[in-house]
């Protein structure tokens, strides 16, 4: 146990979609044009329990944790009435190098728990990472993150790509990595892609 029962019921779930720009309540109508249709946070970042789960996920190599990630997501898009009928899950990918490193994609964790709970299927052959990029978090300004991330991903024309993606991580921050995803996969031909998240941290 990698926290109290008692502790991961203190995890505040949200009951919103956002706006991946500004990370605000995104109603009916959109708020602001881009690549990801909406932007789907289950908790905070500023949650203690959060951000101690997410460290031991992906910096202490406890992939245990993931199914303490994906229960409250499932939770969450139930409460918010989310319905991705039609949708393919896709873990945000890692650098091959990076994943031989921690032993694990958490994404992927995350995203397989979930795809057997939410009855989605989960692919990740559609898209991979082909650039070693610097962590993102060692980056201080949006700028500088999307110069980073920017050519990191490819598509592998291989496969046929489904028309809806949801692109599942463990937090979104600058929200950058997320945003070259899902430009990269509708230059590709996807026509509508999501965000969907543990946590958002702004």
């Amino acid at each position: 146990m990698i926290l109290c029962v008692e502790c991961l019921h203190k995890i505040k779930l949200n009951d919103h979609t956002y706006c991946p720009v500004c990370i605000k309540w995104l109603g009916q109508s959109k708020c602001h044009e881009h690549p990801l249709k909406a932007l789907y946070a289950a908790a905070n970042y500023e949650d203690p329990e959060v951000r101690t789960l997410i460290k031991k996920l992906k910096y202490d190599s406890w992939s245990r944790v993931a199914n303490h990630l994906a229960s409250p997501i499932h939770n969450y898009l139930e409460s918010v009435g989310a319905d991705f009928k039609g949708y393919i899950l896709v873990p945000v990918p890692l650098h091959y190098s990076k994943e031989k490193e921690r032993g694990f994609n958490q994404s992927e964790l995350i995203g397989r728990i979930l795809s057997h709970r939410m009855g989605v299927p989960m692919k990740t052959d559609l898209v991979k990472r082909i650039l070693p990029t610097i962590s993102q978090t060692t980056l201080e300004n949006y700028a500088a993150r999307e110069k980073n991330i920017a050519g990191a991903f490819q598509i592998n024309h291989k496969v046929e790509l489904p028309k809806k993606i949801m692109l599942v991580d463990d937090i979104y921050t600058s929200g950058a990595t997320m945003t070259e995803l899902a430009r990269t996969l509708k230059s590709g031909g996807v026509k509508e892609v999501v965000g969907l998240v543990f946590a958002k941290a702004r």
